[in-house]
């Protein structure tokens, strides 16, 4: 019994730096039904929302905190994930996952009699003690949230003000710098255009799965100053890049990619 106890015993850490508090905690706890509407895969994917929810309130961040409870609250299926990621990356959230690891998973069966889903993790969180700047966001046209496997992703883009933008996918199984690439250099978008994506003619985004469904998200990401990402491909690095960014200096995005593969 005291080996069961220690094993949950939630850490916190915090330390502030550069007008950020980072509060680091351990062993939190997120979890979610495995019902008939949802995949094995987005069930874990609302566990592993549960717990960053969970950290975020443990380490601070009200505001994200309300804003992910309200948006769980909504149909987790069939590409569906609009509402749910918008309200997480508004100009209003003060408090980001900065990266995170999971420690332990496991699946049992609840008195109704329904599998439900544990996921325990450690996360680094980042509360922001700077303020967004309103007047600096983009919006996005013509992005589609279905594809078939091969097909090609496209969108536009227009922000308020001149920035640049890093586009990143993020993946269970792969994540990746989609632009700027060896192809298309960064430059400076004005905010009077309309910007298509591919920006050169000489490539496609493609998307692919080797599965029945595969659940990716787009992260557009818009700084006032050129910020170039030099870290690997993978979901905490690209986070954890996004979030030592000052929120007077960004604007974030995340949009739900669901990918099938046809028969």
């Amino acid at each position: 019994m005291k080996l069961f106890f220690c094993s949950f015993f939630i850490l916190i850490v915090t330390t502030t730096c550069f007008g950020q508090k980072k509060t680091h905690v351990q062993n939190i706890l997120g979890q979610s039904e495995l019902t008939d509407d949802i995949t094995p895969v987005e069930a874990r994917e609302k566990a592993i929302l549960n717990a960053k929810s969970e950290a975020l309130r443990v380490a601070g961040a009200t505001e994200y905190v309300s804003e992910l409870n309200v948006s769980n609250k909504s149909e987790i299926s069939g590409g569906k994930f609009t509402e749910l990621w918008n309200s997480l990356t508004t100009s209003e959230v003060n408090g980001e996952v900065a990266s995170y690891k999971i420690k332990k998973e496991e699946k049992y069966i609840n008195e109704k009699g329904t599998v439900n889903i544990r996921i325990w993790l450690d996360a680094d969180v980042i509360i922001h003690e700077s303020k967004s700047d309103p007047n600096f966001f983009f919006h996005v046209n013509d992005l589609r949230q279905d594809y078939a496997s091969m097909d090609k992703l496209t969108f536009k883009l227009k922000t308020s003000m001149p920035g640049f933008v890093n586009v990143f996918i993020l993946g269970e199984k792969e994540s990746n710098l989609l632009y700027p690439n060896s192809i298309e250099k960064s430059e400076n978008l004005n905010g009077d255009n309309l910007y298509s994506f591919p920006r050169s003619k000489a490539l496609d985004y493609e998307v692919s799965t080797d599965t029945n469904v595969e659940v990716n998200y787009l992260l557009i990401l818009l700084t006032k100053k050129l910020t170039q990402y030099s870290g690997d491909n993978s979901v905490n690095d690209i986070l954890s890049f996004v979030s030592k960014i000052s929120r007077e200096e960004k604007y974030v995005k995340v949009f739900p990619i669901v990918i099938k593969k046809e028969n």
